[in-house]
């Protein structure tokens, strides 16, 4: 794990609406559980941990697959994104972070 980022342990808010549940897992849209796979939802809890910080492919690679894998992490990557955003909006607040958060490719 990354110098300054420490594990969410509860919950967190963000955006208008949206609650991240770390302890079962889930994605809350105004108290409304959202659908997320488990790597779409392992980035985001990422990226909000290291809220306001550049987060990097290698950095993602490792806390999601470990760092000896051997398989196309980019395209996994890229997967997990397309699906991510699916029931967030393009830009959202993240918690400690600059007014808005968007994912660069």
């Amino acid at each position: 794990m990354a110098a300054g980022s420490a594990r969410i342990q509860g919950e967190v808010r963000f955006g208008e609406d949206f609650e991240l549940d770390c302890r079962n897992f889930q994605l809350r849209r105004a108290g409304r559980v959202l659908k997320l796979e488990r790597i779409p939802l392992e980035m985001l809890i990422l990226l909000i941990e290291r809220a306001g910080h550049l987060v990097t492919r290698e950095e993602i690679a490792e806390r999601i697959w470990g760092t000896n894998v051997f398989l196309d992490t980019d395209n996994s990557i890229n997967s997990a994104i397309d699906v991510a955003p699916a029931p967030l909006p393009n830009r959202v607040t993240l918690p400690g972070s600059p007014p808005k958060a968007a994912i660069l490719r």
